[in-house]
């Protein structure tokens, strides 16, 4: 058995990493805050049960913190002093401008307080940024598993709170000496149907289901007519299955000699947008969209359109918003190195990115079914 400390176990990739670390055997300590009348460790328990009833709660441990100012008390930081592993989830996932001052307080300037006592409990720091930090890039460029150079534009303050957080890391690490690991996962989807989440990916599937709703008549059919959706030609969308990532982390995390480099946590086969549109909106949601490839200005000129149309028009905004925020990841075709993960984990990368028929298909209509379950209130 091993002991683990862990932050953002309430999220998507969170949830599921403390359950498959339950599920081995290993000591999970939790650590997050009460929200509403909630309990954390309610909280925590209620989203563990949801991804599987028999998650063995046995070696689960829960302390309740504020992650601006993270303190434990003395019996506490002894009990937890050495252990195998600190994973560092939370964060605020939030792309809106408007957001950008939480978004740094969580992801930047929390992150300083937490290192202190990460340093207190002397345990290696695993720390999951993102594979976007690299912001606006051209076509085809390849991005390196290191600290990238400061790219002239983000696309959001999320990428650029993260980058901050990621220059932070090796500043403290060469300050201080103290082990630490950055994992940069992609766009990460569930394929197994044990949890979801509305953002990412999953928050353009929840904008076109909500479309769709307006668009049936009283008998549920829907309308004939077809939505025009544009995309650009070359454009493709890094989707990493859960299950994976979650898989390479815990690897990697108990590899020592894996410590102080950064891993690309994705798939060496990106989905092209038109796979997207056809497997996951049309065959898995069934949404009618009249595909079609297109300049990229004009997709760009398009989603803008959306976006002003979305104003005045209250059933559009939904999915408006949504493909305004995500855009950049949904006309760009950026690559990632993936030299490090390789080397760690010894896996056939490309093997494991093969899919099957009807792949994507399945993953939307796994959200889907967790989708109209939550809103039935199940």
């Amino acid at each position: 058995m091993k002991k683990y400390i862990l932050t953002g176990g309430t999220g998507f990739l969170g949830s599921l990493l403390g359950e498959e670390l339950l599920r081995r055997g290993h000591k999970v300590v939790f650590l997050g805050r009460h929200k509403n009348d909630a309990s954390y460790r309610d909280r925590q328990c209620k989203a563990l049960l949801d991804i599987s009833g028999d998650v063995p709660l046995l070696h689960a441990v829960f302390y309740e913190i504020d992650f601006a100012n993270p303190v434990l008390t003395s019996d506490a930081v002894a009990q937890l002093r050495g252990s195998d592993g600190f994973f560092h989830l939370a964060a605020d996932l939030s792309f809106r401008e408007r957001d950008r001052q939480k978004v740094f307080q969580a992801n930047v300037h929390s992150l300083a307080k937490i290192t202190d006592l990460i340093s207190l409990l002397e345990t290696p720091l695993f720390y999951t940024s993102t594979a976007y930090v690299h912001g606006a890039q051209s076509p085809g460029t390849v991005i390196q598993e290191k600290l990238y150079t400061r790219p002239k534009q983000f696309n959001n303050p999320y990428e650029e709170s993260k980058y901050e957080a990621e220059v932070f890391l090796h500043a403290w690490g060469k300050r201080t000496g103290h082990p630490y690991v950055i994992f940069r996962p992609s766009i990460i989807i569930d394929r197994e149907g044990k949890a979801s989440t509305p953002y990412g990916f999953s928050a353009v599937l929840i904008g076109l289901l909500k479309l769709r709703e307006h668009f049936k008549t009283p008998q549920g059919k829907l309308l004939r007519l077809p939505m025009p959706f544009p995309y650009a030609r070359n454009a493709s969308l890094n989707l990493v299955p859960a299950d994976l990532v979650i898989r390479w982390m815990i690897h990697i995390a108990e590899h020592e000699r894996a410590r102080g480099e950064t891993y690309h946590l994705v798939s060496a086969r990106p989905f092209s947008i038109r796979e997207i549109i056809d497997d996951a909106f049309v065959k898995g949601i069934g949404v009618r969209l009249m595909a079609f490839s297109a300049p990229l200005w004009l997709v760009h000129l398009w989603i803008t359109m959306l976006s002003c149309i979305g104003d005045l028009i209250p059933m559009l905004k939904p999915l408006t918003e949504r493909l305004r925020l995500f855009r950049f990841y949904m006309t760009g075709d950026v690559r990632y190195a993936t030299d490090n993960l390789a080397s760690a984990t010894g896996d056939d990368l490309g093997e494991l990115s093969r899919v099957p028929h009807g792949y994507l298909t399945q993953v939307a209509q796994h959200f889907v079914a967790r989708y109209n379950k939550r809103k039935l209130g199940l």
